[in-house]
């Protein structure tokens, strides 16, 4: 899981679980860092009522988006207003990565599904 502060477009502070800095080949959330375009809370804070009401919403993304790699993983984005603060909390979570196994299993499988034809 990850936590993000967001301030507009520019990201304040990102907490990452143990389990999520373990993966490899994502690159870390820095301070001042912009907020993806392709992301729910990109979305959320162009409207600033948003955040000023408090809104809430929940939405499906992409780890990719958030943390670049090679892979794209499903996860859920939860994104509330801070009100009075003017600030946006995001929540990353339910994020599964696969194993290297299951990965491996899978591209073996997807190999041998992909048709050759002799010349």
């Amino acid at each position: 899981m990850a936590i993000v502060v967001s301030v507009g477009n520019r990201i304040e502070h990102c907490f990452m679980s143990e389990a999520l800095k373990a993966v490899d080949n994502i690159d870390w959330i820095r301070k001042h860092s912009v907020v993806p375009s392709n992301t729910p809370t990109f979305a959320f804070n162009q409207d600033t009522e948003n955040i000023r009401r408090a809104v809430r919403i929940k939405e499906a993304s992409d780890l990719q988006c958030w943390f670049g790699g090679h892979r794209s993983i499903a996860i859920n984005e939860d994104v509330i207003g801070l009100g009075s603060y003017g600030k946006t909390l995001t929540v990353l979570y339910d994020i599964e990565v696969p194993d290297a196994e299951d990965e491996e299993d899978e591209e073996s499988l997807i190999e041998s599904w992909t048709p050759r034809f002799k010349r």
